[in-house]
């Protein structure tokens, strides 16, 4: 997975992620987080990941 930020000129690769080796269901963003789901086949057993990349809200 690649992050990018836009600006007038160019994308700049912000980071780069390994997250799963499946993608699957929509990204969801909110609160200025993104949701993903993927999965990965563990010593035969499929297990599933949620993930959530963005900085922890303020409650």
């Amino acid at each position: 997975t690649t992050i990018f930020r836009a600006n007038s000129r160019k994308f700049e690769i912000v980071a780069e992620n390994h997250l799963g080796h499946e993608g699957y269901a929509t990204i969801a963003i909110s609160n200025g987080q993104i949701f993903l789901r993927t999965a990965e086949d563990l010593n035969g057993r499929r297990q599933e990941f949620l993930y959530c990349l963005g900085a922890t809200p303020a409650f």
